[in-house]
């Protein structure tokens, strides 16, 4: 099927949406972004762009039969999930998932439940009922059963502390339900990435997941992320056969999922799902270590040529024997005045991607979530505890973010000596 002049909606236009873009035009296709932001950082990259919310469905079903679009997409935008689905169905054009399976994999609550069901195991949950004066399994996590980027979340020591971070989750999460449970901090954070090509399932990523510190309240935060896993054997051996069952029980065919989790013993604990392509720039690092192009996969799906998953899948996520790094800037609240050294790092052997969210005269505020999140910068190196440490320490030492008193606002900057 010729896919040029075809033409591609996306839904959202965050950072994560324009390396699909990217790909999209790479291929001929005609892009249109729509976000009600109109500095949607992919809206720059696009051919056209719109000013619909995602969550605006009528509004852009009736754009769509006016201005006809041979494909509609939402990549790595966690609110598009549903809607993504129902414009779809109301234009007649592919989807990724259903309803159903997105409410599994979008709702903390339903995926619990889930897992629960197939024998997965996740981590202790408890009840609002359940925090009485008695209660003493504190420290808790408490969070919004339905959100992202890890907003409105809370980890409480009492019951006092509880209390006020039930009302913020219920005032964060989309379905005003809350997730209580017991907080994991000393374990390993990681998480898996699958792709399902004709309702088989291929792993496609491990990874650990490192955090933020407690002292600026981003110790829910990833400030870098390596691929594979150090504990990837023992998630194929011990956790993968049971995961790859469950996504199979609600019928997966196509698509992409996430799941995050901690490594307790032999086993993961899974939290947070999603069904979507992650926020990272982990698909350019798959593709330019074995040659496996998830966006390509996507585009070629959302406009009616679907691809037939290719044997590379089958062990994608060794990555060939290198080593994947996402190093995930944060910075501490102020009004940046200057930002250099990233061309600099571009021009890294090792830098597969390099992206600035912030520029000069913006302000960072304590949100303690994504929004402080202002660099990303992808690496594939060899899988070398050496190499490793010199290619991220390169990168952090070229990376300057300074404020109004040109003082360096970066701050929980990742430990690569962590990493093997």
């Amino acid at each position: 099927m010729e896919l040029k002049g075809k033409r591609l909606l996306f839904l959202g236009g965050p950072i994560q949406v324009i390396k699909a873009v990217e790909q999209a035009k790479s291929m001929g296709v005609y892009t249109i972004v729509t976000d009600i932001k109109e500095n949607a950082l992919a809206k720059a990259y696009a051919d056209e762009s719109l000013s619909f919310s995602v969550l605006d469905v009528d509004g852009i079903v009736d754009w769509c039969r006016r201005n006809p679009v041979d494909g509609v997409l939402n990549f790595g935008v966690d609110p598009a999930q549903k809607p993504s689905i129902l414009i779809c169905e109301a234009l007649g054009l592919p989807n990724f998932g259903t309803l159903e399976q997105v409410e599994y994999l979008s709702n903390k609550q339903a995926f619990k439940e889930l897992c629960v069901k197939c024998g997965v195991d996740i981590i202790k949950s408890y009840t609002e009922e359940d925090l009485t004066d008695e209660f003493d399994e504190y420290p808790l996590l408490i969070k919004p059963a339905q959100n992202c980027g890890s907003r409105g979340g809370s980890v409480c020591r009492n019951k006092q502390e509880a209390e006020r971070a039930i009302a913020l989750a219920k005032e964060a999460s989309l379905n005003g339900k809350v997730i209580i449970e017991r907080c994991m901090q000393g374990y390993q954070d990681f998480s898996v990435e699958y792709y399902a090509v004709d309702g088989d399932i291929f792993l496609v990523r491990t990874q650990d997941r490192y955090l933020g510190s407690e002292a600026y309240k981003l110790n829910r935060q990833a400030v870098a992320g390596v691929s594979p896993s150090k504990h990837t054997e023992m998630y194929l051996k011990s956790v993968h056969p049971r995961v790859v069952e469950m996504l199979k029980s609600i019928g997966i065919e196509n698509g992409v999922l996430t799941m995050q989790g901690f490594v307790d013993g032999n086993t993961v604990r899974f939290y947070d799902p999603s069904f979507r392509f992650p926020g990272s720039a982990y698909e350019k690092l798959l593709f330019r270590a074995t040659g496996v192009n998830l966006m390509e996969y996507a585009v070629c799906f959302a406009l009616g040529a679907p691809k037939k998953a290719a044997p590379a899948f089958e062990a994608a996520y060794t990555l060939n024997g290198k080593c994947s790094i996402m190093l995930l800037f944060t910075a501490r609240p102020g009004t940046i005045s200057k930002c250099f050294g990233m061309d600099e790092i571009k021009r890294m052997p090792e830098v597969v991607s390099a992206v600035l969210k912030e520029a000069a005269g913006n302000v960072i505020t304590a949100s303690g979530d994504v929004g402080q999140r202002i660099a990303e910068v992808g690496l594939l190196v060899d899988d070398d505890k050496a190499a490793i440490e010199r290619a991220v320490l390169s990168v952090q030492e070229k990376l300057k973010v300074l404020d109004e008193h040109g003082e360096n606002m970066l701050v929980c900057l990742a430990d690569p000596r962590t990493f093997r």
